[in-house]
């Protein structure tokens, strides 16, 4: 697809045709793509204009958490250990995702997922 094929200035119209496939007819039909431009930067350029916020947001949001708990109780120091190994876990799967590694990707998400549950379960349910 090239510029030329956007109509109606943002929109880009796709025929489709279905093949025929066990017990499901063949048909056809058209679809329709939105061409998304943010400041007129490319989809790369956007891509990395996002995750570069998104990343930089994190890390102020991890300082700014530090600068208001510091210094640490034992409480406060274990659930910045576990934002820690969040954070890790989720920036290593951003990164497997750039690189279109979906498999690691899914066991990353999957194991921030599984660190960011039994964590808050073991901070915040623990038995005094």
């Amino acid at each position: 697809m090239t510029d030329e094929d956007i109509v109606f200035d943002r929109v880009i119209l796709v025929n489709i045709l279905q093949r025929p496939y066990r017990d499901l007819p063949s048909r056809q039909g058209a679809c329709s793509i939105l061409v998304y431009s943010l400041f007129g930067l490319t989809g790369g350029a956007t891509m990395t204009l996002i995750v570069s916020i998104g990343v930089l947001a994190s890390l102020l949001g991890a300082a700014l958490l530090y600068l208001k708990f510091h210094p640490f109780t034992e409480r406060t120091k274990s659930f910045a250990q576990l934002l820690g190994i969040f954070f890790s876990l989720i920036l290593l799967g951003l990164l497997a995702a750039l690189t279109r590694r979906w498999g690691l990707t899914l066991v990353l998400d999957a194991g921030a997922l599984l660190a960011i549950t039994t964590g808050s379960e073991e901070i915040f349910f623990k038995r005094k």
